[in-house]
């Protein structure tokens, strides 16, 4: 019982990760929305505390204040929704870190991948000769080629290593049985 609680926990926290940047893009909505709710709800407080301070220091005129008088009579009612603007804009800070992060991570799978492709070309080429790479290169296997690519860079892009190999095995599969129906020779 307890593997699968751990199993549970250990999905839990992938799946938080990689949900990170929309669930603080979400909280980034909701805090704009509940700093503007509590600025609206502080300003009557805060007028009445201004006019009061003014009655008193202004000998009864309600609107004789200036506003550093109505800063330092009001500032209080303000700081839940300065905390929450300050909270609001770390959320959409920190979404953004986040997405350029996992951006990174896409073009250094992507940068990983063309590379290995590139050598297994050349090694094709120098194992098979030519006419075998323009063979593979009909419309067709290259469509599934990449597609294939783009799905494993999709779905799958935290595991960079198994799924260079996948592609590599699948290319190999792809020139053994459909183009060249000969067994793999190795140097």
């Amino acid at each position: 019982m307890e593997p699968k609680i751990n199993q549970l926990i250990n999905k839990s926290v992938v799946r938080l990760k990689r949900g990170s940047p929309t669930v603080l893009t979400c909280l980034g909505v909701a805090g704009v929305v509940a700093t503007t709710v509590s600025a609206v709800r502080a300003t009557p407080k805060a007028i009445e505390k201004i006019r009061k301070d003014s009655l008193i220091n202004h000998d009864g005129d309600p609107c004789g204040y200036s506003k550093t008088e109505a800063i330092k009579s009001a500032w209080v009612y303000y700081i839940p929704s300065t905390v929450i603007g300050v909270s609001t804009i770390i959320c959409i800070v920190g979404a953004n870190v986040l997405n350029r992060h996992q951006q990174a991570s896409l073009s250094s799978a992507y940068a990983l991948i063309n590379k290995s492709y590139n050598e297994y070309k050349e090694k094709l080429k120098e194992l098979y000769g030519e006419e075998a790479h323009q063979k593979i290169l009909q419309p067709k296997k290259l469509k599934m080629c990449i597609y294939l690519l783009v799905t494993f860079l999709v779905h799958r892009h935290y595991r960079l290593a198994s799924v260079t190999q996948k592609i590599l095995d699948y290319f190999m599969i792809l020139f053994q049985k459909d183009i060249l129906k000969a067994p793999y020779r190795k140097c």
